[in-house]
C-alpha cells in the first residue's frame, strides 16, 4: 500500500473532519474461475482526522506512514496474507488444503480455518507439510477428523 492513500485521506479530512476510512478484505476461495465463492469483509472504521489534526509538517510524512500501516494492519486481518518469505511454499500448501479440505456451510469459517493454517504454516515450517500428508492420508481413506 502506498502513501498516496494518506494524501487523499487527509485532503479529504480538511474539507470533513467526520471522515472514516473503512476497511474492506475481499477473498475470492478460487480465483482463477468465475463464479467462485467470494467472503467480503468489513473492518472497522479508522477516523482519518486522527492522523492529521497537527499542523506542524515536520511530522506529516510520518503520520501519513502511521495511517498507511494502520490501514494494512487491518486489512491483513481481513484478507488471506501470506508472507513474502515463503511465499510459493505457503500458497502451494495451503491451495492444497484449500482445495482438499472439506467445506462448512460457511465462508467465514472456511476463512477463518484457512487463515489458522497459514498462521501455523508460517510459525512452523513442518507443520504445513505434516498436515498436507496427513490430509493426503484422509483423502485415501475418504475421512476428515483432524481438519476442524
Amino acid at each position: 500500500m502506498r502513501r498516496g492513500v494518506a494524501r487523499i485521506a487527509e485532503a479529504a479530512s480538511a474539507k470533513n473532519p467526520d471522515l472514516v476510512i473503512i476497511p474492506v478484505g475481499i477473498t475470492y476461495f478460487d480465483p482463477l474461475y468465475s463464479f467462485s465463492d467470494v467472503l467480503i469483509q468489513f473492518g472497522q472504521p479508522i477516523t482519518a482526522i486522527q492522523y492529521f489534526q497537527h499542523n506542524e509538517t515536520a511530522h506529516k510524512l510520518d503520520r501519513q506512514k502511521k495511517l498507511v500501516n494502520d490501514i494494512g494492519q487491518r486489512l491483513e486481518e481481513l484478507t488471506l496474507h501470506l508472507s513474502q518469505d515463503h511465499y510459493d511454499d505457503l500458497y502451494s500448501r495451503v491451495k492444497f488444503l484449500e482445495q482438499n479440505a472439506p467445506t462448512t456451510d460457511s465462508l467465514l469459517e472456511d476463512f477463518k480455518r484457512l487463515k489458522k493454517w497459514i498462521k501455523d504454516c508460517e510459525a512452523d515450517p513442518n507443520y504445513g507439510k505434516q498436515l498436507e500428508q496427513s490430509m493426503t492420508e484422509q483423502i485415501k481413506k475418504k475421512t476428515f477428523p483432524a481438519l476442524a
